[in-house]
């Protein structure tokens, strides 16, 4: 008997915003923790949440799904051998109420993540499956949801192909609002600063709100959508240009004379104020919502508080609430001024020498660390999300292709079948066309591309050898011996007048005295090496 069943697969519900499930063991949310509402989840949430946070690309588990490993943590016991061959123990009160907690835990991590980075600007939904496994527990057995599959929808038609477009769009935002600059601006110069970017880029429109990019990034930010958008895109976008500056900011969903979303932003004493962009996007632009206060008089003429709600469910109709900061009273806080003993000239604080550095992983006293600056600088390459790199993390032949295929500029390609592991509408699919455009990436002999395969540290080096002639014109024919290397002679034929290349120019970075030609790439080999190939062919600006 204890051999009859190993695993019980069923199939979940859809994930969308009707779900009406409540789960106990909610993490309590302080001020200081509203930044992120992942912050705000239980444990079995974040699990889930993590996962996604984590993830290099979820585009990539669109399709195939994204595994979540979760024993232990949904268990009912005490199924009789009678309930599993009937199949009535899918009756019992407590086996649906650990399925449905499972829903609402996916439901309430996929919210919370879809908040906190609406960068992944293409998720429209999840949908999840379980897999069980039967344990045998005396008399009885203990049914308990093992591994949990995440099937991640596209917001609208074609929104992954948008992937490179909305990247370089961001980072063309990023490098305007940096230029406008003098000084050492505050929270409160870089948010204003960002505020008038957004209005003077999109324009508010409300001629079909079933329109699904105008609920994106994707509508403000792309010109084949015309820079329009609804107020969802306006707070999303705001929220990434403010997290790239390293700017505490939310996205806040409630009611202003009917569903509205804005955004609530902290300055450096920890007040936090409202921010709403699409309403300060008139005519002539206003700045009437930045730095609202609960008394700021709106457009209503009543306070701020008293003409709109904020509701606490990150979508309608799901439990628990999330909590939002409390607005600060009283009145809006004036910019910062300083004056010159003498009085009346302001004083500009000085010019950083250094852009902020957003990453929890990357310290300066790591070795990678100017080299990480440098390619994060020039948007040639992003973290894993805003707050961390993945520096020791191996880097996929994709990803290094999307690298370069930034530094390019994102041409655009008609699809052709170059390599038959390569299919059109994948995030990666105009990086390899390019590469192989470029003849910078010629794939395996066999064929294919391999683009989700490690990249291999003489992989890397053959690339740039390539990339200097092919795509910058520079002499590639210098050659240093790598006498000094006892791993040399391990390198493949290949790869061996590239990695003398590399050697020559300064390129080549070296792991305590060995080439490891056959080491998957870390991000922050390639991160250095880039840095490296810049400065050595003279393209460092």
């Amino acid at each position: 008997m204890k051999n009859w069943i190993k695993k019980i697969e069923k199939g979940l519900l859809l994930v969308t915003a009707i779900l009406l499930i409540t789960a106990g063991g909610r993490a309590e949310a302080s001020e200081e923790r509203l930044t992120w509402f992942g912050d705000q989840l239980s444990e079995n949430e974040k699990v889930f949440y993590d996962v996604l946070r984590g993830t290099d690309n979820l585009a990539a588990y669109a399709e195939s799904g994204l595994d979540v490993s979760v024993g232990g943590q949904y268990v009912v016991t005490g199924v009789s051998y009678e309930e599993l061959v009937d199949g009535s123990y899918e009756d019992r009160d407590d086996y649906q109420g650990m399925v449905n907690a499972v829903t609402n835990d996916v439901f309430r991590a996929m919210s919370a993540f879809e908040y906190d980075y609406p960068e992944v600007f293409w998720i429209g939904g999840a949908g999840c499956s379980y897999e069980m496994d039967l344990v045998e527990a005396g008399d009885s057995y203990m049914l308990g949801v093992s591994t949990v599959s995440l099937t991640i929808s596209d917001y609208y038609e074609g929104a992954r192909t948008d992937i490179p477009a909305i990247e370089a769009a961001i980072n063309e935002a990023v490098n305007e609002i940096a230029a406008s600059f003098t000084g050492e601006e505050d929270y409160m110069a870089i948010t204003r600063a960002v505020h008038d970017y957004v209005l003077a880029l999109g324009s508010y429109t409300d001629d079909d709100l079933s329109f699904e990019p105008y609920h994106t990034i994707s509508g403000i930010l792309l010109d084949e959508f015309g820079h329009e958008s609804v107020c969802e895109g306006y707070a999303k976008l705001l929220k990434i240009l403010l997290d790239r500056f390293g700017v505490p900011a939310i996205l806040v969903h409630g009611n202003a004379g009917g569903a509205h979303m804005w955004n609530m932003v902290a300055l450096e004493d920890g007040s936090w104020y409202l921010v709403d962009a699409t309403w300060d996007d008139q005519d002539i632009p206003v700045d009437v919502y930045l730095f609202a206060t609960a008394d700021t008089i709106g457009f209503d003429d009543v306070p701020i508080s008293e003409e709109r709600t904020t509701s606490g469910y990150i979508y309608e109709g799901t439990e628990p609430e999330f909590v939002y900061p409390t607005l600060a009273g009283g009145e809006k806080p004036a910019p910062k001024e300083e004056e010159t003993p003498g009085g009346g000239d302001i004083v500009l604080p000085e010019i950083p020498t250094e852009d902020p550095n957003p990453f929890v992983d990357v310290d300066k006293s790591d070795w990678f660390y100017e080299a990480v600056m440098d390619v994060y600088k020039k948007g040639l390459m992003t973290g894993k999300n805003p707050t961390y790199f993945g520096a020791e993390e191996s880097l996929s032949r994709a990803h290094f292709a999307a690298v370069l295929y930034r530094r390019a500029g994102y041409p655009l390609y008609e699809f052709r079948q170059v390599f038959p592991d390569v299919n059109d509408g994948e995030w990666y699919t105009q990086c390899v066309l390019w590469a192989w455009d470029s003849q910078v990436i010629l794939g395996y002999n066999e064929g294919n591309f391999g683009p989700a395969d490690f990249l291999t540290r003489e992989q890397l080096c053959t690339i740039l050898w390539r990339y200097a002639w092919e795509e910058d014109g520079f002499d590639n024919s210098a050659r240093a011996s790598l006498d000094a290397y006892p791993d040399a002679e391990r390198i493949t034929p290949f790869a061996l007048e590239a990695i003398e290349w590399c050697e020559a120019m300064g390129i080549l970075n070296d792991r305590n005295g060995y080439i490891c030609p056959w080491d998957e790439a870390s991000r922050a080999d390639c991160a250095t090496m880039i840095s490296r190939y810049l400065k050595a062919i003279g393209k460092d600006r």
